[in-house]
């Protein structure tokens, strides 16, 4: 079992909640259906068509400062030049990230990395096209940001987990429901009784 994962909705299983479009360049970005990364079915997907950075961010993620921090995603170029990031920050404090050349990213599954010491209590998180020559276009998942300097293999936020289990148990609730109030026969009403 790995560290605590920090960052909420890190697979983008409910869509975009909690993440904000994030950069100057220009271009698509959406979520997206993953067929090809164990463990994930969802992430998001940006295609920019300038230079600059682009992709998407979460802020107000809680740290401690002056503790080590790592965080990671899941990233699969499928296009371009230029360069990708992960990036920490905010407005009152800078910036740090790590980039990473897409040369020979092209087509795979890559995990990267940006290893960082805290200057605040909150952080913001930053993954996508960095500031570069060129740019290009990549799907992205499994994002992690945990207390540490090794990174740990992917797991949601405990506040996910948490919604998930809600969301199945308000389920059985209601089939229970249905079934033993026998709902069902009073909905079906032929074309006949109308």
């Amino acid at each position: 079992m790995g560290g605590r994962n920090l960052v909420l909705n890190s697979n983008f299983a409910d869509g975009l909640t909690n993440w904000r479009n994030w950069g100057s360049a220009t271009g698509t970005r959406r979520t997206t259906t993953i067929t090809d990364l164990a463990g994930f079915t969802t992430g998001f997907y940006f295609s920019a068509d300038s230079t600059g950075e682009w992709g998407y961010a979460q802020d107000n993620v809680s740290v401690i400062k002056d503790e080590t921090y790592i965080l990671t995603a899941w990233i699969r170029v499928t296009k371009g030049t230029g360069f990708v990031e992960v990036q920490e920050g905010n407005g009152a404090f800078g910036w740090t990230r790590t980039t990473y050349d897409v040369t020979n990213m092209i087509g795979k599954w890559i995990r990267i990395s940006h290893k960082f010491t805290a200057k605040d209590s909150f952080t913001g998180v930053y993954v996508g096209q960095a500031t570069s020559s060129g740019f290009c276009s990549a799907d992205v998942t499994g994002i992690k940001l945990e207390k540490g300097n090794k990174a740990t293999d992917w797991t949601p936020a405990p506040e996910d987990q948490a919604t998930q289990s809600q969301i199945s148990q308000l389920a059985n609730d209601i089939n229970l429901r249905v079934k033993k109030g026998d709902v069902i026969n009073q909905i079906n009403i032929s074309t006949e009784g109308i």
